[in-house]
């Protein structure tokens, strides 16, 4: 019979089950504001003004930064990860795709989270949104944000950022991690 071999840092997560719920309950959100993001051609990070929730009852295990607009996990941990975004043609009338990527940046820079990508049409509608749930295996000090562009289409785009989300909850992990 072959010999189990466990990483220590993936055993620790599992001692974060023998909480109570009471002291699991990990949950952040940010959330746009009425700021609108317009593009045509390249990529744009979604930028998150507003702090909505930051449910941590052990310690800081996210952070934001404004500059960046990315979140920082300071835990080792497993997250869901939940990225919303709303899209707008804000002139033309033509067909026009946006991808959203949910990305993960490791310390070697952001790259895009494997089935954390999609795409959604602006035909007929005037609006779109697109959501994004992932598991992630985070250690503490990985990046997360979200970055959209145009795929198809002429049209200038927006992102009306009032429309757009990203949430992580702990699944499994922290605290001490």
């Amino acid at each position: 019979m072959p010999a189990q071999v466990q990483h220590k840092d993936h055993t620790l997560l599992h001692l974060a089950d023998l909480l109570p719920i009471s002291d699991r309950n990990i949950f952040y959100q940010r959330t746009g504001d009425v700021t609108t993001q317009t593009f045509t051609t390249g990529t744009i990070t979604i930028e998150l003004a507003t702090e909505t929730h930051d449910i941590d009852s052990i310690n800081d295990v996210f952070t934001w930064s404004l500059v960046d607009h990315d979140l920082t996990i300071n835990d080792s941990g497993i997250f869901l990860l939940i990225g919303v975004g709303m899209f707008y043609r804000s002139s033309g009338a033509g067909n026009n795709n946006v991808e959203l990527a949910l990305q993960e940046d490791d310390g070697g820079g952001f790259v895009t989270i494997p089935g954390a990508l999609t795409y959604v049409s602006l035909v007929a509608e005037h609006y779109g949104t697109i959501t994004i749930p992932t598991i992630v295996r985070a250690v503490a000090g990985y990046k997360y944000r979200m970055r959209a562009r145009r795929i198809y289409g002429a049209d200038t785009l927006a992102c009306s950022t009032a429309g757009c989300s990203l949430q992580a909850i702990c699944l499994i992990g922290t605290p001490d991690s």
